[in-house]
């Protein structure tokens, strides 16, 4: 969770156009340093910093942990990326529904897209039922 913490700080930091600097004297950091090695991950954030985060940048404490809201994940769609409905469609058509049925669980009992789990149906469960490991 700590590698997205940052992240997140960074991404909250460059919106509102703060340097690191800025932000280092806005926590209480030496340098900015400090600054650089949470945003990449190489140094961990305290409870009382990640609560300084939400006072001081003014964001709710699901910004900085909740690892299914997007922030600056999902940027790219091919709807407003420039695919034409043509392309989209073609995508759609050649993709097929996702299958409703399989459960969306890895390995370790978390969730999965249905894209990894169709995958995975398609080279390993699906086989074993019969329906053939390529389509």
């Amino acid at each position: 969770m700590q590698g997205h913490i940052g992240k997140r700080i960074r991404a909250l930091r460059e919106a509102r156009q703060i340097s690191q600097d800025d932000l280092a004297r806005l926590f209480g950091f030496r340098d900015r340093q400090t600054v650089s090695a949470i945003e990449t991950g190489i140094r961990r954030v305290s409870a009382d910093e990640l609560l300084l985060a939400v006072e001081k940048l003014g964001a709710s404490l699901d910004y900085f942990t909740d690892p299914f809201l997007l922030v600056g994940e999902g940027r790219f769609s091919w709807r407003r990326d420039g695919a034409d409905d043509n392309q989209l469609e073609a995508y759609e058509r050649k993709a097929g529904p996702p299958d409703r049925s399989l459960p969306h669980l890895g390995s370790a009992g978390r969730p999965q897209s249905s894209i990894v789990a169709a995958d995975a149906c398609s080279r390993t469960a699906c086989a074993v039922r019969g329906r053939g490991a390529s389509r």
